[in-house]
């Protein structure tokens, strides 16, 4: 496990392994939402802007779109909201595409995050994990991945799992990219940072709307304040976000690898959220 705990208030900092690489998994998602926010700020990514859903576009995995009839119509807006509160994967992809890859992993270094990288979109992550990387995208292929993400029939050694250029971060980096979020929507909003305000202002909105709880606030009150963005692959769970404790507005980040019980490192996030909770009410 990685964690990195920073109270905005008092300043404290709790942290375990934050400098190791970790998986990010879902957690992705949040750079894409912070390049696609602010090219849209930029006046170049209008959210209005309708996208045709077609059966090329869907992702295997988490998401409610692969389920809708192709033809659908779909906002940029409705995408990004897809994309974080139901870690919606066509969404992310479709987005992913938009924004490109280069974008977003230039939005990072502006960020300060030198070890973050996204390179991998969620199609391609987990095609990679069932022993299909690099293959043809085509009806056959699709329907052989998404039956071993069924049996969970997955590649212990795919790169998923052991390249650190990967889609990864570390607890730390993730951190301070969570911290531009919120900085600006603090003391009335006029601070500067490499996001405008209006785009961390949007980000928090988003992310705040989460609905999958079973992470960090999992063990929480529900009508505690947080806005965050979970990540699982087999063998993976995070969870990053900003938890509004009474005291103090808390930067938490927490990564996991190797988990021989996913539902036990779950568990073990949720903790992290309940003791960070507690210390700051």
């Amino acid at each position: 496990m990685g964690v990195y705990v920073r109270a905005v208030a008092t300043g404290e900092e709790v942290e375990l392994n934050a400098d190791r690489p970790f998986q990010m998994a879902s957690v992705f998602k949040i750079p894409i939402l912070a390049e696609l926010l602010s090219e849209t700020h930029a006046g170049r990514r209008p959210l209005d802007n309708r996208i045709i859903l077609t059966d090329q576009m869907k992702a295997p995995g988490s998401g409610v779109l692969k389920e809708l009839s192709a033809g659908t119509p779909l906002t940029v807006r409705d995408l990004a909201t897809l994309m974080i509160i139901v870690s919606d994967n066509t969404a992310t992809d479709i987005l992913l595409g938009l924004v490109t890859k280069e974008a977003v992993n230039s939005r990072l270094r502006a960020c300060g995050l030198e070890r973050t990288t996204v390179a991998m979109s969620c199609r391609e992550l987990l095609w990679d994990l069932v022993g299909l990387g690099g293959a043809p995208d085509t009806p056959e292929n699709r329907q052989v991945a998404a039956g071993r993400l069924k049996r969970r029939e997955l590649d212990p050694n795919s790169r998923v799992y052991r390249d650190e250029r990967a889609n990864t971060t570390t607890p730390r980096e993730m951190a301070v990219l969570l911290g531009h979020v919120l900085r600006p929507t603090l003391n009335g909003g006029s601070a500067s940072g490499p996001l405008a305000p209006d785009v961390c202002r949007q980000m928090l909105d988003i992310l705040r709307r989460q609905q999958i709880r079973d992470r960090l606030p999992l063990l929480l009150a529900p009508a505690v304040d947080i806005a965050h963005k979970t990540g699982s692959v087999s063998r993976v769970s995070n969870d990053a976000g900003i938890l509004y404790a009474p005291k103090s507005p808390c930067v938490v980040t927490v990564f996991t690898r190797d988990l021989a019980d996913d539902l036990k490192g779950r568990m073990a996030i949720a903790q992290v959220g309940q003791a960070v909770y507690e210390a700051y009410a």
